[in-house]
């Protein structure tokens, strides 16, 4: 069993050929992990993503409005506020200032693909190499 780890996420080009590299697995197989759990590895990152920006946006509410919302979106690799406020909304229910408002909490715990949970700082995916 192989364990691979992602850690925030400093690359916005980040994507599933660059986690068949990490995995030292062809990108197909990736592919075939991901089928099999309903979702894709790009929703995933995206998964990743979202999570970090939620504790962000968390961590901004506590300290008050002093980092503007499109630079959460770029800190988390999001290129387009419009965009990320999508993916925001569709992920958690509520925009991102909606969240940053209220101080609503990220959650723990590790998400799995195919799944809404909130996550931790880090993402684990584990899956067998043949």
């Amino acid at each position: 069993m192989m364990l691979m780890r992602l850690d925030g996420c400093s690359d916005p080009d980040f994507g599933p050929v660059e986690t068949a590299a990490a995995a030292g697995v062809s990108l197909r197989y990736v592919q075939k992990l991901f089928t099999a759990r309903d979702t894709t590895c790009s929703e995933f990152i995206y998964s990743v993503r979202l999570d970090h920006a939620a504790r962000q946006l968390h961590h901004r509410a506590l300290l008050g409005p002093g980092q503007p919302l499109g630079e959460i979106a770029y800190a988390c690799c999001f290129r387009d506020y419009a965009h990320f406020a999508r993916k925001f909304r569709r992920r958690f229910g509520y925009l991102p200032g909606a969240h940053a408002q209220s101080g609503q909490s990220a959650g723990t715990g590790i998400v799995r693909a195919g799944t809404e949970e909130s996550a931790s700082s880090t993402h684990d995916v584990q899956f067998q190499v043949s």
